[in-house]
Order: structure tokens, then C-alpha cells, then sequence
């Protein structure tokens, strides 16, 4: 089963940063989902394992590998990339 990446389709940033990701998962890695309702994270679900937030915006770039594990990395940071992601979230909406 292939990764499925879940994001908020009434989001401009969200489905930007969803098109950035097809185009550069060359191997065809990911399923995506839009949620049906806003939502303030993004959510990654992998063989029965939830990713969200930053970790999962993270796992994304570890998953589709080469030069992108450079970041990917971050994915394994236990602390701070999630609070990031949250205050982010919170002002996406206003992002054009």
C-alpha cells in the first residue's frame, strides 16, 4: 500500500505545496487525499504509522530520498518541528 499524504484542499498553500511534492516524487511513491473539511495539519499515514505536522511535511522529503533526505532527516527530531508547523498553520489561510 502506498503512502497517502492527506492535506486541506480549501488551502491555496496546501495544495501549492501538494503539486511541489507530485512533481518531485519521480518515482510515484505517494497516493494524495484532500480532506473533506479545513484542517490544520497535514497527515501522512504509512504502513498504519501516523505522521502529522512537520514531522510529516519531513517524512515526505526522507521518503522520496536522493538529495531531498538532506531534509528529510528532520522527520526523526523528536521536539520543535511540530510547534513550528502549528504556528504556521495558523496563519496559512492569510497567505495568497
Amino acid at each position: 500500500m502506498k503512502p497517502t499524504i492527506f492535506y486541506d484542499r480549501t488551502c491555496s498553500v496546501c495544495r501549492r505545496s501538494m503539486a511541489f511534492v507530485k512533481r518531485i516524487d519521480k518515482k510515484r511513491i505517494f497516493k494524495f487525499e484532500s480532506l473533506k473539511t479545513p484542517a490544520n495539519s497535514l497527515i501522512l499515514l504509512e504502513h498504519e504509522k501516523k505522521w502529522t505536522r512537520g514531522r510529516g511535511v519531513f517524512r515526505i522529503f526522507w521518503l522520496i530520498g536522493g538529495k531531498w533526505k538532506l531534509i528529510g532527516w528532520l522527520c526523526f527530531i523528536p521536539f520543535g518541528i511540530d510547534q513550528a508547523y502549528s504556528i504556521f498553520a495558523r496563519m496559512r489561510h492569510k497567505i495568497k
